[in-house]
């Protein structure tokens, strides 16, 4: 009984050639137009895609891209030389030495998003630091809260009660 009801299966029907619909391929014009499609919103969902460059940002981002490019191009040649691949503190003169790095760090800094004190500087900046002048601490080490320290040509205000700053 079984047997039958398998070979039966395996006859001939109009339905059989329906059972499962597949679209077909796109031609690769086709393909190559959404592949460009997609990686257009992927492009406009970026971080800072909204910001337009003049002139002169426009300058230094093709300059600062053209080093990147660089960069890359060596890992792809050996990734041994790929510096993001290996430890940190192996590359740390190859990363200080690159024309990249070397170009970012004398870029002007915006703001802060987050960051941990002992990622900023070295122990020694921070110490040095206390010695400049306009810094200003403003609260107390009690009530396990830590005093603020803040940079400013006048002296700042009390914070707010309630308020961080």
């Amino acid at each position: 009984m079984l047997l039958l009801c398998c070979g039966l299966a395996l006859l001939p029907s109009p339905e059989a050639h329906t059972i499962i619909e597949r679209p077909s391929r796109p031609s690769p014009e086709d393909y190559r137009y959404q592949r460009a499609l997609l990686a257009s919103e992927e492009a406009a969902l970026a971080f800072g895609a909204d910001i337009t460059l003049d002139g002169n940002e426009i300058l230094v981002n093709n300059h600062l891209m053209d080093l990147k490019r660089e960069e890359l191009e060596k890992g792809y040649i050996n990734p041994f030389n790929f510096s993001p691949a290996r430890h940190f503190f192996e590359v740390l003169d190859q990363i200080n030495a690159s024309p990249l790095f070397r170009f970012v760090r004398e870029l002007p800094k915006g703001a802060v998003l987050h960051a941990h004190d002992t990622a900023l500087a070295s122990t020694e900046v921070i110490v040095k630091a206390t010695y400049q002048p306009h810094l200003w601490q403003r609260g107390r080490f009690e009530h396990g809260r830590q005093p603020e320290f803040i940079f400013s040509r006048t002296k700042p205000t009390a914070p707010q009660r309630g308020n961080k700053h």
